[in-house]
Order: C-alpha cells, then sequence, then structure tokens
C-alpha cells in the first residue's frame, strides 16, 4: 500500500541540488525521530542511509534522467511511514 508519494517538478535543479534539498528536508524536520543521523549523498547510483526504523534510498536512473528518493520510517507499533 502507498501511502505517500510525491512528484516535483524539478527541471531547474541539478540532481545534487535536488539531493540537497531532500537533506535538507529530512535533517530540518521539527520531529527528532524522523532525522536521519549522518545523511549525506555520496553520488553513487543507489544508496541507503538510516537503520531499521528509520531510513532513505536514493537511486539514481540516470537512463532516464530520474532521480528517486524513498523515505521509511517503522513505528514501534510496526506502522509503516
Amino acid at each position: 500500500m502507498l501511502l505517500f508519494s510525491s512528484l516535483l517538478n524539478v527541471r531547474n535543479l541539478t540532481k545534487e541540488q535536488f539531493i540537497n534539498l531532500i537533506i535538507e528536508w529530512n535533517q530540518g524536520s521539527p520531529h527528532m525521530e524522523n532525522i536521519i543521523t549522518g545523511l549525506k549523498w555520496n553520488g553513487m547510483a543507489e544508496e541507503r542511509h538510516g537503520n531499521d526504523k528509520v531510513w532513505m534510498e536514493f537511486v539514481d536512473f540516470s537512463e532516464k534522467n530520474i532521480m528517486a528518493v524513498r523515505y521509511e520510517k517503522v513505528e514501534d507499533e510496526g506502522v509503516i511511514w
């Protein structure tokens, strides 16, 4: 089941600017349990950061000119966001 999905028009952003925007969104969260400590993009085509409770994955589909990001948080009750 998909709980939330967003498509952003980022035609004027580079991949690096897009990823930096996502990282800024995460690091600036007012909810400390949502923040992934030490989150940074290393420029790899596929990277995952975080732990079993909260993580973010960056995937670069360069042949389609698509950069995808998935964020997931698992609550103590087992609810997945």
